[in-house]
């Protein structure tokens, strides 16, 4: 076993402690919600506990990936919900606050139904906790590789500056405070950018995969090797990075980037204490907080507005968002049976029903306006199939996403090596802003089915190593 801090212990002996609290102030709205939601925390921890370094909080040292939505769920769904439901004590809001508090009971039924069919080996996990990096013996391989990806990632983006009709980051420099031309000029940038299918897919994938998987690994070749070459191109990688990632404006693409940066270097130190998380969260949030400074400048209390818009949307707005879609299913408009997704709406004549815009024109009062209400998984589910949607949901969340880690770990050999920390790295911005943001089918097949791709690819490769490795053992003896 590790000895790594036990930290689902500290929850569960600090949950009885917030228990008494909120029966003190039992009078306020928000302690009777948030003593359901301890609950639902305990009954999550209990279920889990023989297994907390794969699902539990303890797991976040190597930044498992049930570990992390479990962390992401909380921090922004969760608990946010407590105070969205004590303003809106309504029937949408219990029901919401009930789906939110379903996902501590079914997401885990669904991890560990899939350590059942695919078990890991619990003594080969626990040793990833102890390992360092392990330096590469084809190096030069994959350093080629990453310049083949960067290559590439040039050539995307040059297809897409020869798109657009407009740059809104070299707008924002130039009109600083132009909230409404700014507005429309990022609207017209991507969402309204008359692009074909493929091509919005290519600059999403620029964004979330290629360039990621590019500045990790190089950043990765140049921890183990010290090597000149591969800072270079690690600083490339970023540079180009921050570039693509914000030149449209959008806050999350760019924190997403220095995300996986932060999480490389925090499998690397292997520690966790509040002077690195001060730094991550200044580091990861520099450059949307810079745009929402400028945004606003012309604001009379700027500073004022940029705090509380960028506070408010980060911890609150998630799950706002995804109590709206509550209020508006079945109430407002019937369910839709699975028109919201491309995976089931061909069944219909009508096609995708364009859910996140339809929410946004409601919830902001505006007709015409072209704004995305992006909420979690439980919204999507929700306005397709009510509360049943919701269950059969999270189940197959949870399922899914341990399919996935132990494909990973499998794949990985069990090993804190190039493959897991490149794919871990990569994935934390999935499991995190995607997570809360997203629907089940964006989440795993828009963006998480290239993972399972490249995992798959790396096991055949695995594998084929290995018998090549065993037929020349056996012709030399």
């Amino acid at each position: 076993m590790t000895k790594a801090i036990n930290i689902d212990f500290i929850v569960l002996m600090l949950l009885p402690i917030g228990l008494v609290i909120c029966t003190f102030f039992k009078q306020d709205n928000i302690s009777y919600y948030g003593f359901f939601l301890i609950i639902a925390l305990g009954l999550y921890e209990l279920m889990v506990y023989p297994k907390r370094e794969m699902f539990g909080f303890s797991g976040i040292k190597i930044v498992a990936i049930p570990s992390l939505a479990l962390l992401t769920f909380t921090l922004f769904i969760g608990l946010p919900a407590i105070y969205i439901v004590s303003i809106h004590p309504t029937i949408a809001g219990k029901m919401f606050f009930f789906s939110v508090l379903s996902f501590y009971i079914l997401f885990p039924l669904g991890l560990l139904f899939g350590h059942y069919l695919k078990p890991l080996d619990r003594d080969k996990y626990s040793a990833i906790f102890s390992q360092d990096f392990f330096i590469i013996s084809n190096e030069i391989v994959i350093f080629e590789a990453l310049i083949v990806i960067y290559i590439s990632c040039i050539g995307i983006f040059l297809l897409y500056l020869s798109q657009t009709p407009i740059i809104p980051l070299i707008e924002l420099i130039r009109h600083p405070g132009d909230l409404s031309m700014l507005t429309m000029a990022r609207e017209e940038a991507f969402k309204l950018l008359k692009i074909s299918v493929f091509e919005r897919y290519l600059f999403t994938w620029l964004r979330s995969l290629l360039l990621p998987i590019g500045t990790v690994g190089s950043f990765y070749l140049w921890l183990v090797s010290r090597e000149n070459r591969n800072l270079v191109l690690s600083i490339l990688y970023a540079l180009t990075g921050l570039l693509v990632n914000s030149i449209t404006l959008e806050k999350s693409p760019t924190a997403a980037l220095m995300l996986t940066i932060i999480v490389l270097f925090y499998l690397k130190k292997g520690k966790l204490n509040l002077k690195f998380i001060a730094v991550s969260f200044l580091i990861v949030f520099t450059v949307p907080f810079f745009i929402m400074i400028m945004l606003h400048s012309a604001e009379k209390n700027f500073l004022y507005v940029v705090w509380i818009t960028f506070l408010y949307r980060i911890f609150i707005v998630p799950a706002e968002v995804l109590y709206h879609y509550f209020e508006i299913f079945p109430d407002i408009h019937e369910f839709l049976l699975g028109r919201s997704s491309q995976v089931f709406s061909w069944l219909y004549y009508d096609g995708t029903f364009p859910l996140s815009n339809y929410v946004a024109r409601i919830w902001w009062r505006a007709p015409q306006a072209t704004t995305l209400a992006n909420a979690n998984y439980i919204g999507y589910f929700w306005a397709d199939f009510g509360f049943w949607g919701v269950v059969v949901s999270t189940f197959l969340v949870g399922l899914v996403i341990y399919m996935l880690f132990w494909l990973l770990i499998s794949a990985s050999r069990y090993k804190k090596n190039f493959l897991y920390v490149v794919s871990v790295s990569v994935m934390a911005p999935i499991f995190t802003f995607v997570f809360f943001s997203s629907n089940f089918t964006t989440l795993f097949f828009t963006r998480g089915l290239i993972f399972f791709i490249l995992i798959f690819m790396m096991v055949l490769y695995t594998n084929r190593v290995k018998e090549e490795n065993r037929i020349i053992f056996n012709y030399e003896r």
